[in-house]
């Protein structure tokens, strides 16, 4: 006969049971005694194991590089692989197979590198009258040294330079006590001048600069330009667009050439002209011109400097089509209009519309003069008219008086 067995909710360990009753995923089981077993809790990843001891129960832990590990770390798994004691505030350098202290250094030193070789401590040192080198406690400062004159003879390194008391100090090809100096007075802005040359002058031009003449940098020198300036008395006068000095200097500003501007003087001494011709149809020129109001386009052409609010002018293509000889197109293909010269057109224009007024004036007073006599001839024409009725009306008192005198003959 079959019978149940009930066992109890624990099973003790002596009975081949662990004494438990419940687990959760990742606990593990440890004697806790001699007939004990006990769960230890899983724990964040990372943990290890780690033994507490003969007789002691384990536990999860990070591990210890001091505590649970002995021997000596080899470089290849991120250790040292020596186990000498370090003292405080080294640097620390390869040597053989071992990572070692290297000495102490002292104010302002440096560790300096040599191929196959272990670094050396040194310190930097400077040159004298160019560079001083201060080394201090964990700062090393480098300064300009100023105090070079040439009355002391100063010796730098060959083709180098430094700062002197009143001014730079250059050094040639020698290292000697044989320098030269470039001085300069305070300026007002920044100012770039160009170097001494072998004799010691300023380096301007391969030739002579004609007085007067503004010079013009080529890209590797100064040389004589076309713009000239003189002053006399004071007044500073410029001539430009000749390769020769101008004889006399007489306006302010005057240019050889044509140029572009907002205001001018022309040259029309009769002396300087030849084919002198009257303008011919100045008015129909005139009249095919149309005069317009406008404003500049600053934002699109702001290089221009173009001027606010609405501006009176003419269309330059538009004059072109009429006196292409008053239109100019610069090199950037854009167009402009020698305004002063139309003044000229404008002249004649009016000369010949003066001639027109005149002649319908002439023709006007012809006209008067013509419907005066008309008047007057209409006038006799009225007066005949009258005389003829008075002649008419004395007829008619005529004819009734005849008739009268008629009647009483025949009674």
């Amino acid at each position: 006969m079959l019978r149940k067995i009930f066992l109890p909710r624990e099973i003790a360990v002596d009975q081949g049971g662990t004494g438990l009753a419940a687990y959760a995923v990742g606990d593990l089981i440890f004697a806790s005694g001699a007939t004990t077993l006990a769960k230890l809790a899983d724990v964040a990843a990372g943990n290890a194991l780690i033994s507490g001891g003969i007789g002691v129960a384990p536990s999860w832990g990070k591990i210890s590089l001091t505590s649970h590990i002995s021997g000596i770390l080899p470089i290849a798994n991120g250790g040292t692989n020596s186990n000498a004691v370090l003292n405080n505030n080294r640097i620390m350098i390869s040597s053989g197979d071992a990572i070692v202290e290297n000495a102490a250094l002292t104010d302002g030193q440096l560790l300096i590198g040599a191929t196959g070789a272990a670094p050396v401590a040194a310190t930097l040192t400077g040159t004298a009258n160019e560079i001083a080198i201060t080394n201090a406690a964990n700062s090393i400062t480098l300064g300009i040294n100023r105090a070079a004159t040439l009355a002391a003879n100063p010796t730098f390194a060959a083709n180098s330079y430094g700062f002197g008391t009143t001014g730079f100090v250059f050094e040639g090809a020698t290292a000697d006590v044989s320098e030269g100096l470039l001085t300069a007075a305070d300026p007002s802005a920044d100012r770039t001048w160009t170097l001494p040359n072998a004799s010691g002058t300023l380096a301007l031009s391969n030739g002579a600069l004609t007085t007067d003449n503004v010079p013009r940098w080529d890209g590797s020198q100064f040389i004589n330009s076309n713009m000239w300036c003189n002053t006399n008395a004071g007044v500073t006068k410029i001539y430009l667009g000749s390769v020769a000095a101008p004889g006399s200097y007489t306006y302010d500003l005057e240019i050889a050439g044509s140029f572009k501007t907002t205001k001018i003087y022309h040259a029309s001494d009769a002396r300087w002209k030849t084919n002198i011709n009257t303008i011919n149809n100045a008015l129909d020129a005139v009249l095919s011109m149309r005069g317009v109001t406008y404003e500049w386009k600053k934002d699109e052409f702001k290089d221009k400097n173009f001027s606010s609010g609405t501006q009176i002018g003419l269309i330059a293509q538009e004059v072109e089509k009429v006196l292409p000889e008053l239109v100019n197109t610069g090199a950037d293909g854009y167009k402009a209009v020698e305004y002063a010269n139309i003044v000229a057109v404008l002249i004649e224009a009016i000369k010949e519309q003066q001639k027109q007024i005149s002649a319908q004036n002439t023709e006007i007073q012809q006209l008067k003069a013509d419907n005066k006599n008309i008047n007057a001839q209409f006038e006799q024409i009225n007066n005949l008219q009258k005389q003829m009725e008075t002649m008419q009306t004395q007829i008619v008192s005529l004819n009734y008086l005849l008739q009268n005198i008629n009647a009483n003959a025949v009674k």
